[in-house]
């Protein structure tokens, strides 16, 4: 909704902040497009007095035409982050890959032009044991953002050694906002945070 001043002359100025935002609905995978928006409104006073030209309008739903962007990004990527499964010695910290990814029309790519992603391994959940390996034998750490998109493997994002004898696996998710998680279990939703699994002793 906008903010709007009197000017005391018989004008007034609307001012439009970022509010909720505008979104689309991640269904399919789509390829990259140009959010080409056009925003139309009816300027009404208290008494009845219209502006002539309702609706007001700003930018064209037109290639080239849509509301100014900030720093005129206005290409709209379906993205999502991944989290790779990684193994090694249980008497050294173990490194998790990530990657930032988009759907470039026929498959997912790297997304280079993301070096901002922030993560977090105390968000990071751990579950589903197995071998020797225990609850409690190893704890994620580390916090960061992506390099540039590519894989990351030697992120601050790990898993602490679990020590001799505490061979295993263990599965890894990573809590990721909305726009980065996938339909990673099939079931037609785009709910899914990253996971993998990570094994130590091979």
């Amino acid at each position: 909704d906008p903010v709007i001043l009197d000017q005391g002359d018989g004008t007034g100025t609307l001012t439009f902040d970022a509010g909720g935002g505008l979104g689309f609905v991640r269904t399919t995978p789509t390829a990259p497009f140009a959010a080409e928006i056009r925003l139309e409104i009816d300027v009404v006073d208290e008494d009845g007095i219209a502006y002539a030209g309702n609706p007001a309008a700003f930018g064209e739903a037109s290639a080239g035409n849509g509301i100014a962007f900030t720093d005129g990004y206005q290409e709209m990527r379906f993205g999502r982050l991944t989290l790779q499964n990684a193994y090694g010695s249980e008497l050294i910290p173990l490194n998790l890959p990530l990657r930032a990814e988009y759907f470039d029309g026929s498959t997912f790519v790297g997304n280079l032009e993301d070096s901002c992603t922030p993560y977090d391994g105390t968000l990071v959940t751990l579950s589903n044991y197995s071998a020797n390996l225990q609850t409690g034998e190893t704890t994620a750490s580390g916090a960061g953002s992506l390099l540039g998109g590519m894989d990351n493997p030697l992120s601050p994002l790990q898993l602490s050694a679990p020590g001799t004898g505490n061979d295993g696996s263990v599965d890894v998710r990573l809590p990721v906002d909305f726009w980065l998680q996938y339909d990673w279990d099939g079931d037609g939703s785009h709910d899914d945070d990253p996971s993998a699994r990570a094994s130590f002793g091979v």
